[in-house]
């Protein structure tokens, strides 16, 4: 796992690059001692996977940064909002957990079988529950998202409101 730090006023921006898997533990724990400020953005976007050892280690480190400071989640894969559905860990500890800003989900396109992720803000599917049709990024043709949103959005009723 590779990261990059930078800071603007009281707010530290991380970008993560790379797996959450097993082994990541001793790199979350050094990105954790640089996220300093009252507010945290993580750019999760170039995460492309998570495993169950690694989620184990990215939720003590996300414990961690929840407990000092607001924690902003951006741009999380596939992958990690698949975890956060079955680990709610994954946000922090209950009462301090990060908020999930924006996030990748799953389409299909039936005419030209293209699969793709659209980004989504969180806020804007939270009431009501839902996944929009997405024009598809090769034919334009308007497409349904693969998962279901009353799974798939499991993990917004874990976030504080």
């Amino acid at each position: 796992m590779k990261f990059q730090v930078h800071y603007q006023g009281q707010t530290t921006h991380a970008n993560l690059q790379g797996d959450i898997v097993a082994g990541t533990g001793p790199s979350l724990a050094r990105l954790a001692a640089q996220l300093g400020g009252s507010r945290v953005v993580i750019d999760m976007g170039l995460v492309r996977s998570c495993n169950s050892i690694g989620c184990r280690e990215w939720a003590q480190a996300i414990g961690l940064v929840c407990a000092a400071r607001k924690v902003d989640l951006v741009e999380c894969p596939v992958a990690f909002i698949d975890s956060c559905n079955l680990i709610p860990m994954m946000l922090g500890p209950a009462g301090s957990r990060a908020m999930i800003k924006t996030f990748y989900a799953p389409y299909y396109c039936n005419p030209c079988s293209q699969e793709f992720t659209a980004l989504l803000d969180a806020e804007a599917v939270r009431a009501p529950k839902r996944l929009d049709p997405k024009p598809c990024p090769a034919c334009k043709a308007l497409t349904k998202a693969e998962v279901e949103a009353e799974d798939y959005l499991i993990f917004l009723d874990r976030m504080p409101k």
